[in-house]
Parts: structure tokens; sequence; C-alpha cells
């Protein structure tokens, strides 16, 4: 889906393109398979993707990193695009109750963005200094309190 939006941009003869790439960990997700079992956690695991591709809809890519933790790439016209859908995805997760065996359960996501801009010819590498962001991010927002998002800071650089 991503790839194919690339190629179509690429194909226009625009050799850069904005893109957002998002890094989400489900808060506490541990606590769910210790407390309600395995199959409840893959069930949380599967809704979870279902409920932020539904958000993200045919405009980005998600897939699952391993774990509780996912990746969503977005094309965005600027960095604040890329935080709006952030956010989006946040509160959408935060206001969508999952109900197990009779028992309802709030989920909370934490999200670190990267944001910037793809070149045909360094796409790998654009891609991968974006993940590089988005994991610092992640960090801070776990770091923070949970159930927050976190982007880079006006000058701020990741080591």
């Amino acid at each position: 889906m991503l790839a194919d939006w690339f190629s179509e941009q690429f194909s226009t003869g625009v050799l850069i393109v904005p893109l957002t790439v998002m890094l989400l960990d489900i808060d506490y997700f541990k606590s769910i398979n210790d407390n309600y079992g395995h199959e409840c956690g893959d069930k949380v695991l599967s809704v979870f993707a279902r409920h932020i591709q539904k958000i993200v809809g045919d405009k980005g890519l998600v897939a699952r990193m391993g774990g509780e933790e996912f990746a969503v790439a977005v094309p965005s016209v600027n960095p604040v695009d890329g935080l709006l859908m952030a956010e989006k995805i946040r509160k959408g997760v935060e206001l969508q109750p999952f109900t197990w065996q009779q028992k309802t359960l709030y989920l909370t996501v934490s999200i670190g963005v990267g944001s910037g801009r793809a070149s045909y010819r360094t796409l790998t590498d654009d891609f991968n200094k974006l993940m590089v962001e988005a994991d610092t991010c992640l960090y801070r927002s776990k770091k923070d309190g949970r159930n927050r998002t976190s982007t880079m800071r006006y000058g701020e650089e990741v080591v």
C-alpha cells in the first residue's frame, strides 16, 4: 500500500515526498496477558490492529513489529499532519472499550512520531532514520507517563 503510494509519487517525477513514521506500544500489555491469559492478549492485538488500520485507512500502512509494538507509516504534508494522525489514533484507542468474557477493558497506547522527507534515492536510509526518531519519541512517551504522543522538539536531534 505505502510502496504503491511511493511508486506513484516517484513515477510523476517527484523525487522527495513527506513521510511520518509512528511506533505504537500498547500500555501495560503484559498485565493483560498475566491477568486474562494469552488468548485474551491475542484477541486484544487483533482488535487493536484492525482498529488502527480503520483509523489510518488507505492513507498509510500498519504493521506489527513484535509483541505489542506496531508501526504506522503515512505520507504527510507536514509534521503537524503526522502528529494529528497519531493523536487521532491515541484518542481512538483510549475511547474504544474491549470486551473479554463479560469484562470491559480499556486500552491506552504510547506513540512516538518521526516526521521528515523520503527521497527516491535514499528511501531506505530516510525511513530507518524516521524509525529511530519515532523510537526515541516512543521511549519519551512511556517515560513521561504513557498514553501520550511524543515527537521531536524543535531543534532537537536524535543521538
